[in-house]
């Protein structure tokens, strides 16, 4: 009895369950904000991975059907993305580039022109597009310069690191996934096999389509736009196509292209004024149109099964993620929730029929 109490008495803090469920409570803790202040660093070295993530299946095939090694595979789709990319950009960028430099200018007149007109108080609004303009102050012409700088910084960040780590990752991908999946031997865990399985081929599968459906939409709203003659055509339909990643906030790009069409209409010398069919008839067809396509043929097509999760379950999931985590949170709420919702139908559904039948 005295050895076991001088055993007992002798663990160290580690030793004892609740000590160590709080350092494991602290360890994660410390690891979420440090990830947090290095975010700037990590999410472009995150976004190289998620992209290894996605692409691996075309790696995989490309290498089985031609014959060729990893390495030439993941070379092959990098010159072929960048070439695209080169193309498609030098004709996008600099269009993208005027369109949005010229609705940053026209902003502030038409805060201005509703205020006076409407009564409406933006001014403070205003005077955050037009602080810098045309001011000679050394502590504002300063501050801007660290703008510039900051934001150089970053672009030069995300144009770099991604593409770096997404051919670090996409070689060394498969070794990685079958080096942390021999932990866990089909033989010894056949069920966490399967649930990792069908986990990975859900979340895959949706982070594949949305992006594709999210291209083509963006090129559908882009072309609709610029054929009812909204202003900023480009950039609005480019932004609602990103959005569109995210089920639902696609209705904020309609939003502003009604908004922006209203302004170019009513606000500013020579404005005709407002035409019911110009201002929201034909901008909110063009977005109907759009979600009619992605709703009823992109989906389904390059999708091949829903999330199996109800429209107001994928609502309330993504409206959490958002409150909780902001944009990412709105971006993985519902990879998230389609991962609970298969851990729910292996492990819960079968308890709860199985204390039904015994009711």
């Amino acid at each position: 009895m005295q050895s076991q109490e001088r055993e007992d008495g002798g663990r160290h803090l580690w030793q004892i369950t609740a000590m160590r469920d709080f350092l494991w409570i602290m360890a994660a803790a410390a690891m979420l904000w440090l990830v947090y202040h290095l975010r700037f660093i990590l999410l472009p070295i995150f976004a190289g991975l998620v992209l290894a993530y996605l692409l691996d299946p075309v790696i995989t095939k490309v290498k089985s059907r031609w014959g060729i090694s990893r390495i030439f595979s993941v070379l092959l789709i990098c010159s072929l993305v960048l070439l695209a990319g080169a193309g498609i950009g030098l004709w996008a960028i600099p269009l993208l580039i005027n369109q949005s430099a010229t609705l940053a200018q026209e902003v502030p007149d038409y805060f201005q022109e509703l205020s006076l007109r409407y009564g409406i108080q933006l001014e403070d609004l205003a005077d955050r597009f037009t602080q810098f303009k045309g001011s000679e102050d050394g502590i504002s012409v300063l501050r801007l310069a660290k703008n510039i700088v900051g934001t150089t910084a970053e672009i030069l960040l995300w144009l770099l690191l991604p593409p770096v780590y997404f051919v670090f990752f996409a070689l060394k991908f498969q070794s990685m996934k079958d080096e942390g999946l021999s932990s866990l031997a089909a033989e010894r865990h056949p069920r966490a096999m399967d649930i990792l399985r069908r986990m990975d081929e859900a979340v895959g599968t949706f982070f594949r389509a949305r992006l594709l459906i999210s291209l083509l939409v963006g090129v559908i709203f882009i072309i609709g736009w610029w054929l009812a003659n909204v202003p900023y055509w480009f950039l609005l339909g480019a932004l609602t196509g990103l959005l569109s990643m995210i089920p639902y906030l696609s209705i904020a790009g309609w939003l502003l292209a009604l908004l922006v069409k209203y302004f170019d209409m009513t606000i500013g010398e020579g404005a005709p004024g407002f035409e019911w069919m110009a201002v929201l008839l034909w901008p909110s067809l063009v977005f109907g149109i759009g979600n009619f396509i992605e709703g009823w043929i992109l989906t389904p097509w390059i999708h091949g099964r829903t999330t199996h999760l109800s429209a107001i379950m994928i609502l309330t999931v993504v409206l959490v993620g958002g409150a909780l985590a902001g944009f990412w949170g709105l971006l993985f709420a519902i990879p998230a929730a389609i991962c609970l919702n298969i851990l729910v139908e292996e492990f819960l559904q079968p308890t709860l029929r199985e204390a039904k039948k015994q009711n």
